[in-house]
């Protein structure tokens, strides 16, 4: 499953009918279950269903929780919790959420806000253990937006571990490759926008947690953080793609 699956079809659920207004991801949480693992290995044509709800609804925001199940058995194979905030292209400012989503989701704004994991790491992460500079393509860019897409920055969180984890960066990560290890939670954040040809700065560094790295995505223009990113693999256990 590729994450964009994820924040794709919210979008085309939630995307308001005013010109200009979009829906910016603020943070998401992904957790990924062992059985989505077993259908790469055994049957690339089976069956998913992908569902979506909204559990919260601020004065500008939304959150929504999707599963991933199989179709015959119903089983998880992955989860996601997403705080999207509405966006005015013209002002970059957030919006109020619009009103049509007010109406038709009203229970959601007396439920509480879903508890996220904490991003305040500061504009540069301690420790790096491996770093890269990226340049920013034109297929890397959102077609309305003209900014990074959101599935993009984990990309290149991943490019830039399979870098550090080449070179021998890491003290949990023995093998060749990152892509050698099942990933179990992905945890990020976005806090600015990167545009075609820009310059950004991946840092990585193990967080203490075995298994766990973090990383911090930097525009080298300004200095300032883009967007900051858990990751937590399995480690003893191999992903065989």
């Amino acid at each position: 499953m590729n994450t964009r699956v994820m924040y794709d079809y919210p979008r085309v659920l939630f995307r308001a009918a005013e010109e200009n207004i979009i829906q910016v991801f603020h943070i998401a949480e992904y957790t990924i279950f062992s059985p989505f693992y077993s259908i790469r290995l055994k049957n690339f044509n089976t069956p998913v269903s992908l569902s979506v709800r909204v559990i919260n609804l601020g004065r500008t925001s939304i959150c929504y929780y999707q599963e991933l199940r199989k179709t015959l058995d119903n089983e998880l194979l992955a989860s996601c919790i997403i705080h999207q905030v509405f966006f005015d292209l013209s002002t970059r400012k957030s919006l109020p959420v619009p009103r049509y989503l007010q109406e038709k989701h009203e229970e959601a704004k007396h439920k509480p806000r879903p508890v996220f994991r904490n991003f305040q790491q500061g504009e540069r992460l301690k420790d790096v253990a491996f770093e890269e500079q990226l340049t920013v393509l034109a297929s890397d860019v959102d077609s309305f937006g003209y900014h990074v897409n959101n599935a993009v920055y984990i990309r290149y969180c991943l490019d830039v571990a399979y870098m550090a984890t080449k070179k021998g960066r890491f003290k949990a990560f023995t093998g060749q490759d990152i892509a050698d290890y099942n990933i179990k939670q992905i945890s990020i954040a976005y806090s600015r926008e990167c545009r075609i040809g820009e310059k950004v700065q991946v840092q990585i560094a193990e967080t203490g947690t075995i298994g766990e790295l973090v990383f911090n995505i930097y525009r080298t223009s300004d200095g300032l953080s883009a967007a900051k990113c858990f990751i937590q693999f399995e480690i003893g256990k191999t992903a065989k793609l």
